[in-house]
């Protein structure tokens, strides 16, 4: 398949809140991931994945591309990832709610209706 695009590094969290069939990371499409990966790419895991990460060899010979893992990050090393996003015009894509709709904000959480990360905002 080809893309228009790829990328050299994909980086993916996990979250013990989605507990919903289908929304686990261990049940993720990790195949459709590493397709998104340039030649020689690197595909990492932040956290702790509840499930196998199931791949077939051919998505990661094919390119020679790379999975990895680490449990979180040091003060330091989350410092350096948050300056490679800034050098590269990486953001994370949110939901913004002001303060005073904090209870829908928590509703959308709870129904599972959070499109994105959900921020609440205090405007002075």
């Amino acid at each position: 398949m080809a893309t228009a695009w790829a990328l050299n590094i994909l980086i993916t969290s996990t979250t013990s809140l989605k507990r919903k069939p289908g929304i686990l990371p261990g049940s993720q499409d990790w195949d459709s991931y590493l397709s998104c990966l340039a030649n020689k790419g690197r595909f990492h895991i932040v956290g702790i994945v509840p499930e196998p990460v199931v791949v077939p060899s051919f998505s990661l010979i094919n390119g020679g591309k790379s999975i990895a893992g680490s449990p979180g990050g040091s003060p330091a090393l989350i410092r350096t990832m948050l300056d490679f996003c800034v050098r590269h015009n990486i953001y994370p894509i949110v939901e913004e709610f002001p303060m005073e709709k904090v209870n829908e904000a928590i509703r959308q959480l709870q129904e599972g209706k959070a499109r994105y990360r959900i921020v609440l905002k205090h405007h002075r």
